[in-house]
């Protein structure tokens, strides 16, 4: 399937992830656009309006006070136009979306300062685009957080942690890699070994290297296929309109 192969040179981390799960649903819904893709995600939407205010608040002259009721109103707004107004747990959302803007707004009080991270890491295969969910400059040095919903697990070991690692230790010279978890308000440290790290790296390069070669076969999971959008279809492949 070479001739499905995207010519990008960057790939988005959650791209990657998605790979490494299943190749085949990577061609489904990144290269192929069908139902279940990234821009579909309520998830995803829920970050994008909450960090539509974030980067509102973060475009304010330093030391400027943010009231509440402004960065709720902004909230409002963005939800709208961006966040999972509609979704069957929109509610439950909302609340989490709620619960960040009131500790931003906390945090900026209290002179901690939130940064909108777009990090390029370099390969030998190519780049990958990293956005850490959260980064903010808090007194004791920079920290770096996934947001994850739900309550902490009791192992984390997802691989983008690696990325989380290696593009703060480059963007930022050290930070904590944590995850926190919006139900709980709990932030949970991510430590890994240099080479944890490095292995994990070498799957990620693996993964853009697969994706040039066009190699998208299925990899089948009791668990886990039965939930994807294209159960019924996997492995055919659609037919592709010329022009």
């Amino acid at each position: 399937l070479a001739h499905l192969a995207p010519g990008h040179d960057v790939h988005a981390a959650e791209d990657l992830d998605q790979y490494i799960r299943c190749p085949r649903t990577y061609l489904y819904q990144r290269i192929l656009d069908l139902s279940g893709a990234r821009d579909d995600n309520a998830y995803v939407r829920f970050h994008r309006a909450v960090y539509a205010v974030l980067r509102w608040m973060g475009g304010m002259v330093s030391g400027a006070t943010v009231a509440h009721e402004d960065a709720i109103a902004r909230l409002d707004a963005a939800w709208e136009e961006i966040g999972p107004a509609k979704h069957p747990y929109a509610s439950v959302y909302r609340q989490a979306a709620d619960a960040i803007i009131e500790r931003a707004v906390a945090r900026r009080v209290s002179g901690t300062k939130l940064i909108d991270a777009d990090w390029l890491i370099e390969r030998p295969a190519g780049r990958i685009r990293l956005r850490p969910d959260h980064v903010e400059m808090a007194p004791d040095g920079p920290v770096v957080r996934r947001l994850r919903t739900g309550r902490p697990p009791k192992k984390i070991d997802e691989d983008i942690y690696a990325l989380y690692h290696f593009a703060a230790a480059k963007e930022l010279g050290t930070a904590r890699v944590e995850a926190l978890f919006l139900t709980t308000d709990e932030a949970v440290p991510v430590p890994m070994s240099d080479k944890v790290i490095g292995n994990r790296l070498e799957k990620y390069d693996a993964a853009i290297a697969g994706i040039r070669a066009g190699h998208f076969g299925a990899e089948p999971d009791d668990r886990t296929c039965p939930r994807c959008p294209q159960y019924f279809i996997c492995p055919g492949i659609p037919t592709i309109p010329e022009g």
